[in-house]
């Protein structure tokens, strides 16, 4: 599933798109696995992409926030 989401952090705007991948369920022979996330761009206030700039820190905010959306949504 493809998500476009604004989250702000630090008083600052960030617009992300990214691709989360469904937590399946765990059966008798199989533990199952979590929802994981996979930021493709990651826009700053002014629209400039800046996924490449960011730290792993910023990062892992995103990838938290992402899943917390993709969580209330389901």
């Amino acid at each position: 599933m493809t998500v476009i989401q604004e989250f702000d952090i630090d008083d600052k705007l960030y617009t992300v798109e990214a691709y989360i991948v469904p937590e399946e369920a765990c059966t008798y022979d199989y533990l199952g696995s979590p929802a994981t996330v996979d930021i493709f761009t990651v826009y700053d206030e002014q629209g400039c992409e800046i996924t490449s700039a960011i730290d792993y820190t910023l990062y892992w905010d995103l990838e938290d926030k992402i899943l917390d959306y993709y969580h209330t949504i389901q």
